[in-house]
């Protein structure tokens, strides 16, 4: 069977998903449409200040379906309430270790750590329930990150919805 023969759908008129021949369930049928919450951001390559404490921000937004990253500040605002998950990573300087903290409303959640020994690497993730209007965003907290001073980005951010709650 082809994907184009298999099908749900929201209303009764549609075809029913069958599986060689054999029809496995009656057709979705929701009282009303369907709407998706898409929301997504990644960015990468921390600029400004790259020693603590500070926030960070970003100079290259590469994704931002459903606007809730927000460049100026440099903060995620959830525009929904739900789920949502964060990952971050940063290399430190050779000078000295780091801990970069992902905060929600100005209170820590979790950090990632890097120690002093050449450009250690640091990452961490987190799965948070969020209100809408809650804000995400990265503070350095001890020491200092590196960033190339080309192209290359070695600080990077990103998070999206996944369910409502």
């Amino acid at each position: 069977m082809r994907d184009s023969e298999c099908c749900y759908s929201n209303t009764t008129d549609g075809p029913d998903l069958e599986l060689e021949g054999r029809r496995l369930m009656e057709p979705l049928a929701l009282p009303y449409p369907v709407r998706t919450r898409n929301v997504a951001f990644s960015v990468r390559k921390a600029i400004g200040r790259l020693s603590a404490v500070t926030r960070l921000h970003f100079r290259d937004v590469l994704t931002n379906i459903g606007d809730g990253w927000n460049p100026a500040s440099s903060e995620f605002v959830a525009p929904h309430n739900g789920g949502y998950h964060f990952v971050f990573h940063a290399i430190g300087a050779r000078t000295s270790d780091f801990t970069l903290a992902l905060m929600k409303n100005g209170v820590y959640v979790v950090t990632a750590y890097g120690k002093l020994i050449t450009y250690e690497h640091g990452s961490n993730s987190v799965f948070l329930e969020l209100r809408s209007f809650d804000r995400i965003a990265l503070e350095l907290q001890e020491g200092a990150i590196y960033e190339h001073p080309g192209n290359e980005a070695y600080t990077t951010f990103t998070g999206f919805y996944l369910f409502s709650t």
